[in-house]
Parts: C-alpha cells; structure tokens; sequence
C-alpha cells in the first residue's frame, strides 16, 4: 500500500518553522527527523507524508491546512516584538516565547475584532506621552488616571494581592493583562524576559512571566503601560534597575523611571526615612508597605540621594541573591485547575468579554475553546470563579 503524502508548500513549510523560532537542527530535533530531511521538505525535493505533516503542524503550532497555503496572508506575516532587553540578554527568541507571542497576538486579533464589530472607538491615551519629557508628571498623571489609592494598597495582605490590584486598575482602560501561563510546555526562563506589549489601538495587550515574583511583576506591568503612554513599539522587556547600563535602550529606561515615580510616593518615602536607620531594615518596612521589589526601592532611595552609589550596588547584589534563592525554594504549587489555567493564560479582561460574547450569542461554544482554550465541562468552573452568571448553558 502507497504512503499517502500531501501536497504541503514547501515556502509557507518554511514560514511555519522560522515563525516559532527554530533553526533547521531545533526542527530536526522536535520533529525527530534529520536535519537533510527537514532541508529536503523546505526545498520541495521531497513530498511530505502525512503523518509528518501532522507533526510538523503540531511542533510548529498551526493547523495542517495551513501548510497547504501557497501565501500566508498578510496579516500573519508580523514582525517579532522590538528587542528592548539588555544587550548581554539579546539572543533569538525561544521557541517558548514565540509561541507565547503568536498565541498572545491570536487573542489580541480575537478581541479586536469583538471591540470593532461592537462599534467600540479605539483608545485615545495611547501615546499621550510621546513628546512629553517630564517624568513627575506622566507618573502624576498615571496615579490619576488609574485612581490609584495608595493607603488601599499598603492595607493589602501581600504582593499576590497587590499585583491583582494593579491589573484590575489597568484592565479597567481595556488593556488585556495575562502571562505565558504556568503549565510546563509554557514556562519560559525569567532570565529571558520579565514581560512584553504588543500594541494595538483597540486591545493593547501586556504579557507577564509568572516566573518572576508578583513584586516584580508589578514593576513590570507599570513598566509596559508606560511604553503605551511613549510610543506605539510593541517589544520585550527584561527590567534592570541597575541605573547605568551599556546599551540599555533610553525607552526603557524612562519607562523604568515612569514606574518607580508610579509605584513608589516620594513624600512618603522620605516621611519614613530616618538617617540613624539601617537602610535594609527601612526598606524592607517600605517593601511590606508598597508592595513591590526590594531593588526598585533601593534605586528610588538613590534618585532622591538617601543612599550613594556604593551602597546602591551592595544592596542590589544582595537582593539578587536573595531573590534568586528565593525562586529556586519556591514551591511549584502543583498542577493548576483548567479555570485558573485559562486567566492565567488569557487575563480577567478577555475572558469576561468572551464570556459576554458567548451570552449574547456573538460567540459559539467551539469558539470559546479556539480563545481561551477551554474544555465545556469547566466553563462552569470558569464562570463560577469569576461570579459570571452564565445563563446560556452548553450540553
């Protein structure tokens, strides 16, 4: 009996592997096929079976009559996020984070389209800042704007709840918030990067990795609002406070200087501060105060010339050893429930609305999945989690 093969585009087979960041070896390596093999298919030498097409469709992270396609429509064709990392942290993005990127940019384009076909207007404070060099007065105006209340957020128990604090305020200006998730095929090193925006005038969307603490996190998330408030670059963050860094690009750090003025009261730091005080034994009361990392408070306390460089360095050291010890005895936390997976993944934001959209009959159940990746039987899992009343039920 003959091998069935299928007529796969050899340019678009190409397409699919280069879009999840892989060399032809990386490839070889997934597909478990040699690397002359994979060469041999890209050039149209050699049919593809179907029971590679089905593999390659899988590790490449599409649906097989994609590579059927003789043009990948334009749409598709996105250039990668801009590289705002450091320079020493610049290396071809992960097959992880390509994937992260490209499923972002999928619930990105859904929610879009659901804002659009709703008459929604798109966002008018997107780059508000973009000629604007005061920062004082872009953090003012943020606190503002969000309606940041900070004696709310020193009442709260932790930073876990003060990062939920935080997305609550800047999804409520219909900026998606989600992460890579934590399942293990989605995990990506935090020395990769600490979080991305991918702008868009109707649902500018902020990725966060999980694999950084939720302090962290915060700084992060204040972090890429301020590239929305800048410029309409989407690109990928890994935050250094380090203040001086060799090519570190200027956009990022004024958005780092935007988010500490944001997250950190200079009236209130320096109420706190008492010259005759160990400077570690104030910061960590400042820590239990604000809520966000130990370092961004070490460099604020420079900026206002409290603490010298000198001592600036030794602390920054010190938290990063103290930080990394702490990841590496963070407990895993064992396997995660389908409904926290799916706002994990997709945030509040996006879930609600597609929720929404499913009660008002905009959306169908299989759509539902094809978003937030959802199996039926936990939709009531998912709607009971968020207090959704989800009336229009599926068998």
């Amino acid at each position: 009996m003959a091998t069935m093969t299928v007529p796969i585009h050899p340019a678009t087979l190409r397409w699919a592997r280069e879009q999840m960041g892989l060399d032809l070896q990386q490839a070889a390596d997934k597909i478990k096929r040699s690397v002359e093999q994979i060469s041999a298919w890209e050039s149209g030498t050699q049919e593809v079976k179907l029971s590679d097409a089905r593999k390659l469709a899988d590790k490449y992270k599409v649906s097989l009559p994609v590579l059927y396609l003789q043009n990948i429509p334009e749409e598709w064709q996105q250039e990668p996020p801009k590289d705002f990392r450091r320079p020493d942290a610049r290396q071809p993005y992960s097959y992880q984070l390509c994937y992260a990127i490209r499923d972002a940019r999928d619930r990105q384009s859904w929610m879009r389209e659901y804002l659009q076909n709703e008459n929604e207007k798109p966002l008018d404070w997107l780059g508000s800042f973009s000629d604007q060099k005061n920062i004082q007065h872009i953090a003012d105006w943020v606190v503002q704007w969000l309606g940041i209340d900070r004696q709310e957020i020193e009442d709260l128990m932790d930073d876990k709840e003060a990062l939920s604090y935080w997305i609550e305020k800047i999804e409520a200006k219909c900026v998606v918030v989600s992460s890579n998730g934590t399942h293990a095929a989605r995990k990506i090193d935090r020395a990769e990067y600490s979080g991305l925006v991918l702008y868009d005038n109707y649902a500018p969307l902020i990725l966060l990795n999980p694999a950084d603490s939720p302090a962290r996190r915060i700084f992060t998330l204040v972090h890429e609002l301020a590239h929305l408030l800048l410029d309409d670059n989407s690109g990928i963050s890994k935050i250094d406070f380090r203040q001086e860094v060799a090519g570190y690009d200027p956009v990022e750090t004024t958005c780092n200087r935007i988010a500490s003025n944001v997250l950190i009261n200079d009236d209130y730091l320096q109420s706190q501060w008492n010259d005759n005080d160990n400077p570690e034994t104030t910061i960590q009361a400042l820590v239990s105060d604000l809520k966000i990392s130990h370092s961004a408070i070490a460099v604020r306390l420079k900026v206002l010339g409290f603490i010298n460089q000198a001592t600036l360095d030794s602390l920054l050291v010190e938290y990063r050893r103290l930080y990394l010890e702490g990841l590496k005895n963070r407990p895993s936390g064992g396997r995660t429930v389908p409904d926290k997976q799916v706002l994990d993944r997709c945030g509040k934001l996006l879930t609600l609305t597609v929720l929404t959209a499913y009660e008002q009959g905009s959306v169908n159940a299989t759509e539902i999945y094809d978003v937030l990746r959802i199996k039926l039987k936990y939709l009531g899992d998912l709607s009971s989690r968020l207090q959704f009343p989800l009336h229009r039920w599926v068998s």
